[in-house]
């Protein structure tokens, strides 16, 4: 595991720009350029000495000096975001309460599913359990419901 101290010798970070920036050339990889390499999801990623690692986590090791117990959360949505004001720790079920809808959802909206009645379910997992929140004639009804219970339950981590 690569230390701050480590971190800082090879790489340059901007916390209100949120980019990092390669001090020294190795294999390729050219002194004075940005890191801009993304994984499938759109995270950006650091090799630094043989090892990968998600430029979220060495932000917050090189700005705090240690890694995250917990995850990390880009308070935005957007994984590529790595500015400091828009990262935060937080647990497994803050981060997911967070997400974006699923793109395969059927209803366009986090939390709920139609039955096969033409009724909407709303439904939400806290702490691995699943609970039915009931069902509803309307979307809006069914996303209401939900989006009440995950900021009760999340507070400032809740999104739709």
């Amino acid at each position: 595991m690569i230390t701050q101290e480590e971190l800082k010798t090879h790489l340059w970070y901007d916390q209100d720009v949120g980019l990092f920036i390669r001090k020294k050339s190795h294999r390729g990889n050219h002194a004075g350029r940005f890191v801009t390499t993304t994984d499938r999801d759109g995270y950006v990623v650091v090799k630094i000495l043989g090892k990968t690692y998600m430029a979220h986590r060495l932000a917050w090791l090189y700005t705090h000096g240690i890694f995250p117990e917990k995850q990390i959360d880009h308070k935005n949505k957007i994984p590529s975001d790595n500015r400091m004001s828009n990262l935060r720790e937080c647990s497994y079920e803050q981060n997911h309460s967070n997400r974006r809808c699923q793109k395969t959802s059927k209803t366009g909206v986090k939390g709920v599913q139609i039955t096969k009645f033409g009724k909407f379910r709303a439904r939400i997992r806290i702490n691995g359990e699943k609970i039915d929140l009931g069902s509803y004639s309307t979307l809006e009804q069914a996303g209401e419901v939900y989006m009440e219970k995950l900021r009760e339950t999340y507070g400032e981590f809740a999104s739709s």
